[in-house]
C-alpha cells in the first residue's frame, strides 16, 4: 500500500489532465523549486534564479483577501526577509526585478498566466505587461500589449492622492498559437504577480511507464486478494 501511495503522488503533482498542465504553487510546500517540477516546461526567472512557491506578504492587497489567488504565488527567491520577490518586472532597455521566463518542453497551443496587482509601487492602476513570445527556434513571434487592470476580479479599493478610486484586482493573461517555445512575462512600467500557470500538450501524452507499473501493481494485488478469497 505504501508502494501505490508514492506512485499515486507521484503521478498526479502536478496536474495533468486530457492534455492540459496546471501549475498552481498553491499545491506545493512552501518554498518549493518550481523551476523543474514539471517534465513539460521549465520555469525560471530572466536571471536563472529559480522560482519557487511562496506564501503573499501581509501587505498584499492592502490585507484585502486574495480570493481566486490562493496564498502562494510564483516568486523568485524563497528567501523570507524580501516579501516583494513575488512581484516580477521586464523591459530588456531597463533594470529592475527579473521577468518571468517559460520554456515549454514540449508542443503547446495554448497558455494561460493569472496576473495580479498587489502592491502600490511607483503608482496606482495602469500596470501594461511587458510579453515577449517565442517558437520552439527562439525567434520573437509575438508582442502582445496588455492592460486589463481594473477588468476583471477586484481585491478592495483604495484611492489615491486626488480621490479617484481605483482597485487592487487580478485577470487571466491567455495566449494560443502554433509552434510557441518560450514566454517573458513582467511588468513593464511597475511590477506585478503572477500564479497558477496552465498550458495545453498539443498531443495528449500516452501513458508513462508509471502509469504502466501501476496497472500492473494493481493487477497484482486484485490476484492475490482473490487467489484468498477462492
Amino acid at each position: 500500500m505504501k508502494h501505490l501511495i508514492a506512485l499515486l503522488t507521484i503521478i498526479f503533482t502536478p496536474v495533468t489532465f486530457a492534455g492540459v498542465v496546471v501549475i498552481d504553487p498553491d499545491n506545493f510546500a512552501e518554498d518549493t523549486n518550481l523551476t523543474h517540477v514539471s517534465s513539460y516546461v521549465t520555469i525560471d526567472s530572466t536571471e536563472h534564479t529559480g522560482v519557487f512557491a511562496k506564501s503573499l506578504s501581509p501587505d498584499a492587497a492592502d490585507g484585502y483577501s486574495t480570493q481566486g489567488l490562493g496564498s502562494k504565488v510564483f516568486s523568485y527567491t524563497d528567501s523570507t526577509s524580501d516579501v516583494f520577490a513575488s512581484e516580477w518586472s521586464y523591459n530588456p532597455y531597463s533594470t529592475g526585478a527579473p521577468g518571468l521566463e517559460i520554456t515549454f518542453l514540449a508542443p503547446v497551443t495554448h497558455f494561460s498566466i493569472l496576473v495580479a496587482e498587489l502592491y502600490r509601487d511607483a503608482s496606482y492602476g495602469d500596470d501594461p505587461l511587458w510579453i515577449e513570445i517565442y517558437d520552439t527556434e527562439n525567434n520573437l513571434i509575438d508582442f502582445p500589449y496588455d492592460n486589463r487592470f481594473n477588468k476583471q476580479v477586484l481585491l478592495g479599493r483604495i484611492a489615491d492622492v486626488e480621490e479617484v478610486e481605483v482597485y487592487w484586482a487580478y485577470h487571466t493573461f491567455e495566449w494560443s498559437g502554433a509552434n510557441l517555445g518560450k514566454v517573458i512575462i513582467g511588468g513593464d512600467s511597475e511590477p506585478t504577480t503572477f500564479d497558477r500557470l496552465e498550458f495545453t500538450l498539443a498531443e495528449v501524452p500516452e501513458p508513462s511507464s508509471i502509469l504502466l507499473m501501476l496497472v500492473g501493481l494493481l493487477t497484482l494485488v486484485g490476484s492475490r486478494i482473490y487467489s484468498r478469497n477462492n
